[in-house]
């Protein structure tokens, strides 16, 4: 499976508890999480600290976030000031 089609897996759920062990896999085996995967992620993530955590993790993966997505990240109350 590529990247599109664990996106279509992925927006089925918001549940973290669910996400998570899909998004790790793909972390560990593959296919790497695209931009869209990631917001996903950050979105769903419980806690502000997660979020930061996966946002940071997005950057490093060369992924950074353009206007639209902080627009939808300040709706889980992360901006632009938070990042490293």
């Amino acid at each position: 499976m590529d990247a599109r089609m664990f996106g279509s897996i992925v927006v089925k759920t918001r549940d973290y508890k669910f996400l998570r062990p899909i998004f790790d896999g793909m972390i560990n085996k593959g296919p790497a999480p695209d931009a869209f995967i990631y917001q996903h992620m950050i979105m769903n993530a419980p806690v502000r600290a997660t979020k930061l955590s996966l946002l940071n993790q997005m950057r490093a993966a060369s992924f950074e976030p353009d206007r639209r997505m902080w627009i939808h990240l300040a709706a889980a109350n992360i901006y632009p000031d938070d990042v490293d």
